[in-house]
């Protein structure tokens, strides 16, 4: 980082949420206090039924904007944000090259094309996802039947694919150039055994990708890498700024929330919405799919707006309401 860094207390933690609808940067103080938030919203595409999708580049553009708008609204010296924080919707996988280019859009976790192969999936390798720790029963909610469909219906994509991160994992390989992924964001493709803390690979075997497409997995707190030249020219940033690995949103959230073996129970109102069991580890979650994405319908089409400024629409439209 070298002397340009700020040393001390005088600096700010930038937090940046690469959501399903939402991109959103909010920059902290060092006492935790909120001094300036952005958000944008990237264009989910709805090519077929039950299909919901999400160009990546969407979503890597909607955090330049959001982490250029926070960053000037707070009229903060780029050299005093000491360093970056990540969290990211769960359950969808980038397909990218060896250059890091995306490949095809994200699969959201509302995209239900893999309904035949989470029905099989259950049905046929239920003991190996039993013997991992996953999801019983399986559903389309997760990244692992979303991969077999790719597997089955576009086994071109696959051969192509270097590998295949989670949304906030390609935003941070666009910032730092590192692979990485989280346990909470590795938990989320069904394809994780929780009892070693790694990729299942008779699950992964099952589905029909190779260990070596799945990124590595790390510590959320670890510092994964610093925000590149090329970054900083985009951002503003300062080049050499720590970004970590980072989480998922629904375990972030918990931690932001004191829900994380407190056994204080968590309702979360998002794009869906989830509540947390108050237990002592607060693993189990109730959830529906569409809870802000049917607002978001419903403004789109009565009070479509100015994507750069999307709350003055909204406001319109719950005023209306």
């Amino acid at each position: 980082m070298g002397e340009e860094m700020v040393e001390g207390s005088d600096g700010y933690l930038l937090a940046l949420d690469v959501g399903t609808t939402t991109v959103r940067a909010v920059l902290f103080d060092l006492r935790g206090t909120p001094v300036a938030e952005a958000y944008r919203e990237p264009r989910v595409h709805h090519p077929h039924p039950n299909w919901a999708e999400v160009d990546a580049e969407d979503w890597w553009g909607c955090s330049l904007a959001v982490m250029r708008e926070a960053i000037g609204q707070a009229e903060v010296s780029p050299r005093k944000v000491l360093g970056i924080g990540l969290s990211g919707l769960l359950h969808a996988l980038v397909p990218i090259d060896r250059a890091g280019r995306p490949l095809a859009r994200a699969m959201l976790w509302m995209d239900q094309r893999c309904r035949p192969q989470a029905q099989w999936l259950a049905r046929v390798h239920r003991p190996l996802i039993e013997a991992a720790g996953g999801p019983v029963p399986m559903s389309t909610t997760w990244s692992a039947p979303k991969l077999r469909w790719i597997v089955e219906h576009d086994p071109d994509l696959l051969s192509r694919t270097h590998v295949f991160l989670p949304a906030k994992d390609f935003v941070r390989l666009k910032l730092t150039g590192t692979v990485a992924t989280d346990p909470s964001d590795a938990h989320g493709t069904a394809l994780f055994d929780h009892r070693r803390g790694q990729w299942s690979w008779p699950l992964l075997q099952a589905v029909g990708v190779p260990v070596a497409k799945m990124p590595p997995i790390q510590s959320s707190t670890l510092v994964a890498g610093t925000v590149s030249q090329a970054a900083a020219r985009l951002t503003g940033l300062l080049a050499g700024t720590p970004v970590v690995v980072g989480g998922g949103d629904t375990m972030s959230t918990r931690v932001g929330a004191n829900a994380l073996d407190t056994g204080v129970a968590c309702l979360y109102l998002g794009t869906a919405a989830w509540i947390s069991t108050p237990g002592p580890e607060a693993t189990r979650l109730s959830a529906t799919a569409t809870t802000g994405a049917a607002l978001k319908w419903l403004k789109e089409i009565f009070e479509p707006g100015n994507e750069n400024t999307p709350g003055a629409a909204y406001a319109s439209f719950l005023q209306q309401a």
